[in-house]
């Protein structure tokens, strides 16, 4: 009865998600495309293209994505195929691995970082849990560092 139409890369990368200030998800996400979040996501997100965080925005859960722009805070493990760029209002409480790293003067990690090419994101996908994966493997007390 209905036909599905199969959608080239090309749409996949420039169609965009967006979740609002007001909203807030527990599970997991996987976008095909851009997506942006303003609200609250208690889950790990699993992005193909760009992954855009406001500045009001939280993640309690794992972040993978090619690549991402975080204003907000993010509470467990980044990784990022590409580009990584943390704004000045980033708060980021996990590990960091990503092929290229721009930090902005006053974003705040609490955690361990990793920049080398070749980075490829371990998938959620293959985790069938909704619950977060914290960074387990992260030092018992990292020192915060601001970046100035």
């Amino acid at each position: 009865m209905f036909k599905k139409e199969k959608i080239s890369e090309k749409e996949l990368t420039t169609q965009s998600n967006f979740l609002s200030q007001t909203t807030q998800i527990e599970g997991n996400i996987k976008a095909q495309g851009n997506f942006r979040l303003e609200g609250t996501i208690i889950g790990n997100i699993d992005c193909s293209a760009k992954f855009i965080l406001s500045e009001t925005s939280k993640i309690q859960g794992n972040l993978y994505a090619t690549n991402a722009e975080i204003s907000g805070e993010v509470v467990g493990d980044i990784e990022i195929k590409e580009l990584l760029s943390l704004k000045a209002s980033a708060r980021i409480n996990g590990n960091i691995k990503s092929n290229k790293l721009l930090v902005e003067p006053g974003a705040t990690i609490n955690g361990n970082f990793k920049t080398s090419p070749g980075i490829v994101p371990n998938s959620s996908s293959s985790s069938t849990s909704s619950t977060p994966q914290h960074h387990n493997n992260a030092p018992k007390k990292p020192e915060e560092k601001t970046l100035a």
